[in-house]
């Protein structure tokens, strides 16, 4: 997944280019890319977790679930260290396809809500997953570099995507039989996945969770350049 960069050098690299660009073109131009990556530590534990509930009647179905949202802030209120927040909630009418006479009926009604958990300790993250079952179940886990650990991360990586750059340009060039070039565009733009942790069970009791080895991985972050350079006749 790749994300614009909000670094004060995009800014004036943006500016650079627009001048260089409203300058006559003397030659061919080449567009072209270089990429920089960095393995840096996962240090964010990411959780999913979700409740279900039925009912013939579907205020019962949002009341269920509205409960099951209630307990889960009033435990985590004794993890610090762990954000909460509420993720997706949908309710949706069930019908019986056997049932012709009524099948625009609803029979029932179904409702599922998630919570999404953050946190830079994952011992902390593990206990409270542990405390809020068997009531929510755990949908996935996860672990990724948090906003500053990837901040740092990508601000190194500048140098070596700029440098990256320039190599290739100049061999680019070089290959056309041009001596000369100048870059008339660029733009920097960073990319980096979470590692997922798929059919995970998770331990059920604190205690137990205490003890459970959690290996938060790494991830490879890269910093990519792109752009257009001009090739320029010798002189």
């Amino acid at each position: 997944m790749r994300r614009p960069l909000s670094f004060a050098l995009i800014g004036l690299l943006s500016y650079s280019a627009c001048v260089l660009a409203a300058e006559p073109v003397a030659g061919p131009q080449i567009s072209l890319s270089a990429q920089a990556r960095q393995t840096v530590a996962n240090d964010q534990a990411l959780a999913v977790l979700y409740a279900e509930a039925s009912s013939a009647n579907p205020q019962q179905v949002v009341d269920e679930l509205n409960r099951q949202g209630q307990r889960a802030l009033d435990i985590a209120k004794g993890y610090k260290q762990v954000r909460i927040a509420s993720g997706n909630r949908s309710t949706w009418p069930v019908y019986d396809p056997n049932d012709k006479e009524h099948r625009n009926q609803p029979t029932g009604w179904r409702g599922r809500a998630e919570w999404r958990l953050e946190s830079l300790d994952s011992q902390a993250l593990a206990r409270l997953v542990a405390a809020l079952q068997p009531g929510l179940r755990l949908a996935s886990l996860g672990f990724q570099p948090s906003g500053p650990t990837r901040q740092k991360a990508e601000n190194a990586l500048i140098p070596a995507a700029m440098t990256a750059f320039e190599e290739r340009a100049r061999l680019s060039a070089q290959a056309l039989g041009y001596s000369k070039w100048r870059i008339v565009e660029i733009t920097l733009n960073g990319g980096g996945m979470p590692m997922p942790v798929q059919n995970l069970r998770f331990a059920q009791t604190a205690s137990m969770a205490d003890s459970m080895p959690i290996a938060e991985g790494e991830s490879e972050l890269s910093l990519q350049a792109s752009g257009r350079i001009e090739l320029l006749p010798s002189r």
